[in-house]
């Protein structure tokens, strides 16, 4: 089957006019021949056109194409579709609407729970120094009342 290339352009005669398939003006890109000089040619290889035309006598050579079929337009009505897209549209603003409230009060819970846990973190360490300074206090006061243990058994020991 030879089909008219799309991507070649149709070649110039040496003088630069157009050769006579483009000058005619009814061959188009993607047109099939389908009939070389009254010969049916939609069974023949791409080579065995080519050559048939190569050896096509001199004179007036008739060549019969076949456009591809194009399907016609179609108008759809589209109104239904429109009012399907702006209901899903609408569904879909809400929506929006409901996570962006959900995520300040998400940010607000996460604000609140950061603040606890950096009082709670504070509350820790302050207990914690208190603790130290009340083991040294108690560590003291025993040193102090073995110290004084140790004072009155000496005395007692000299009376």
């Amino acid at each position: 089957m030879a089909v008219v290339d799309q991507h070649v352009p149709f070649y110039k005669l040496p003088s630069g006019l157009p050769a006579p398939g483009e000058a005619c003006g009814r061959i188009k890109p993607g047109d099939i021949l389908i009939g070389l000089n009254h010969r049916d040619v939609r069974s023949e290889s791409f080579e065995a056109t080519v050559e048939a035309l190569r050896n096509a006598e001199t004179g007036v050579v008739t060549l019969r194409f076949k456009s591809p079929a194009y399907l016609p337009l179609i108008d759809i009505d589209t109104s239904d579709a429109t009012d399907d897209l702006a209901d899903r549209l609408r569904s879909l603003e809400a929506l929006a609407e409901t996570l962006t409230a959900d995520l300040e009060r998400e940010k607000k819970c996460r604000a609140l729970a950061d603040k606890k846990a950096h009082l709670y973190r504070e509350e820790v360490l302050r207990l914690s120094q208190e603790n130290v300074d009340l083991r040294v206090a108690v560590a003291r006061a025993g040193t102090a009342q073995r110290t004084s243990d140790e004072f009155l058994a000496c005395t007692q020991l000299m009376l």
